[in-house]
């Protein structure tokens, strides 16, 4: 990422889960909130997750969804406040 990394996420499929405070990762913008794959390059599958402030804490559920906490206030434009629960993708 272009910014800070505050926490990570290991999913099952050996994806990784990021977030912090950034403004892109690989060259290409997403912010605060990322999935890179096995080969360690930017998830294009997971385009448009974008966090409107720093995501501090994620855990990747058995599931497939994933839980974040910070001080955001919204997820790709939906009101999420300081909490979400987020889809696989």
């Amino acid at each position: 990422p272009n910014g800070r990394l505050d926490t990570a996420a290991l999913q099952n499929d050996g994806r990784l889960l990021l977030a912090g405070s950034f403004q892109s990762i690989s060259g290409t913008a997403t912010t605060n909130y990322a999935r890179v794959g096995t080969n360690g390059l930017r998830d294009p599958s997971f385009a448009g997750t974008n966090a409107s402030q720093n995501i501090s804490s994620l855990v990747a559920l058995p599931t497939g969804k994933h839980l974040a906490s910070g001080s955001f206030t919204n997820i790709s434009g939906t009101p999420r406040r300081f909490i979400s629960r987020l889809n696989q993708n």
